[in-house]
């Protein structure tokens, strides 16, 4: 439906808004002996998906001003709205990067032969980077997702969801695979694991 992707904004600026009154809600729902580790695992999940923001806009932040450093030099157009289009773009995974391109390609195509292939090439070089150096980088200090997960979870939730499944694929990855670590690995195995939201290396235990 086209009201979905606006109730699922407007749910989340509500959730955002008192997170830990929704969080301490659905804990009361539960029996005591499992409040502690219900909340540790949503505690987790949301610094989980905390750290994987600031590490998506370090990456979109990055691409955007290597876009304009190349947009620039190659002499397109409005090179700092393009640019800033490409950063946006960067959100989507694997997909967005092509679309935040095609803007550009397609400017570079009216200006003459030699610019396009410039351009494309430009093109390819950042997300040769983004790939192999910042994204690695940057995921070794954020949440370290593996690259699997996140493919898949484009394809699962994309099919189930469409377009806002896509978008919201690799943030539902992350907070299912923190909470599959947290509940089940550590909450039902009691292995020893490392949960992608954690802070400080160990939580004592799930007692209260």
């Amino acid at each position: 439906r086209a009201d979905r992707p606006v109730i699922v904004l407007v749910g989340g600026i509500y959730l955002e808004a008192n997170p830990r009154m929704h969080v301490h809600g659905v804990a009361r729902l539960l029996p005591p002996a499992r409040r502690v580790t219900v909340l540790r695992a949503m505690h987790d999940t949301g610094n989980a998906l905390r750290l994987w923001l600031i590490g998506q806009g370090v990456v979109m932040l990055s691409m955007g001003l290597m876009m304009w450093a190349a947009y620039a030099w190659l002499g397109l157009p409005s090179a700092a709205a393009l640019a800033l289009i490409a950063a946006l773009a960067d959100f989507v995974p694997f997909i967005g990067p092509i679309l935040g391109a095609l803007p550009a390609l397609v400017i570079a195509s009216t200006i003459d032969m030699q610019t396009l292939p410039w351009t494309l090439g430009a093109v390819v070089v950042a997300q040769q980077i983004e790939s192999y150096a910042l994204m690695p980088f940057v995921q070794r200090r954020a949440v370290k997702l593996p690259p699997f997960i996140g493919l898949f979870s484009i394809v699962v939730f994309g099919t189930l969801f469409g377009l806002i499944g896509i978008i919201l694929a690799v943030p539902l990855a992350v907070a299912v695979m923190t909470l599959v670590q947290r509940l089940w690995v550590k909450g039902v195995l009691d292995e020893q694991a490392e949960v992608l939201g954690q802070q400080g290396g160990s939580d004592g235990g799930d007692k209260p």
